[in-house]
């Protein structure tokens, strides 16, 4: 039986993907901590005769790429072991989750598209380097914990950046959602209807299934909670509000 069996990996530098902890894998992190910006999408315009740039701002940030060196302490045979760490990180091109340990209040909306480098082997100890292709922000953790009020509230966003919440309103009939001084119309909803700010989509999921919802939301602009205090209210046939604020920062 290989060495690496008696090895704790327990307490050692990790990352979680996919609700998934790279340790279970064999998989300590050994990159340097990452605590980069992101870069703003913006275009620049040189004009003869004039010193400098203009600057125009696109209003978004770009997607980055943020590079994970780990190490594989293989407990069995090793190319099995690498063939899961692949199956793990690259089943869907979805964006997943990204946590690591150094830093596990905030977390990455990060997927793997490119591959996943191999670059030593020795015995049962394997050197890889991870492309993680990741949104242009990080997400206060706790922010996607989805919570339930049957009354009006307030909530606290604790970072400087707007977030863009995912609500799903428990209602029948037409209803108004006030979100502080914004109002937000909706009519002959059947039971509920979901809203993510972030897609900017109206729908309601029935059994696993998508239904378009976009019809019943009457107002063309999306919630957006402000840095501080937000208060969330409402008038008409509404039971029940759930919701995911995804508090984030650059």
């Amino acid at each position: 039986m290989p060495q690496c069996n008696r090895i704790d990996l327990e307490h050692l530098p990790c990352f979680w993907f996919d609700g998934m902890k790279s340790t279970d894998f064999g998989l300590v992190l050994t990159s340097p901590e990452i605590y980069s910006s992101f870069e703003k999408d913006v275009k620049k315009v040189s004009v003869l005769g004039r010193d400098g740039d203009f600057i125009l701002d696109k209003r978004r940030s770009l997607n980055d790429v943020i590079l994970v060196e780990c190490t594989l302490i293989a407990s069995n045979d090793v190319y099995e072991e690498v063939n899961r760490v692949k199956a793990w990180l690259q089943s869907t091109v979805a964006y997943k989750h990204l946590i690591f340990s150094y830093e596990p209040a905030y977390m990455y909306q990060a997927c793997v598209l490119s591959k996943i480098e191999i670059t030593g082997v020795i015995d049962h100890i394997v050197d890889l380097k991870i492309h993680f292709e990741v949104k242009p922000f990080k997400y206060v953790t706790a922010g996607f914990n989805q919570e339930e009020y049957t009354n009006e509230f307030s909530l606290f966003n604790p970072e400087l950046k707007e977030a863009f919440p995912y609500l799903k309103m428990t209602a029948s009939g037409d209803f108004t959602l006030h979100v502080n001084h914004n109002n937000f119309v909706f009519k002959n909803v059947d039971g509920f209807i979901e809203i993510d700010s972030e897609m900017m989509n109206a729908f309601k999921t029935v059994d696993g299934r998508i239904e378009n919802r976009n019809n019943r939301m009457y107002t063309k602009t999306f919630p957006v909670f402000t840095h501080g205090l937000n208060n969330i209210s409402w008038t008409g046939n509404v039971s029940k509000i759930e919701v995911i604020p995804r508090w984030r920062r650059l």
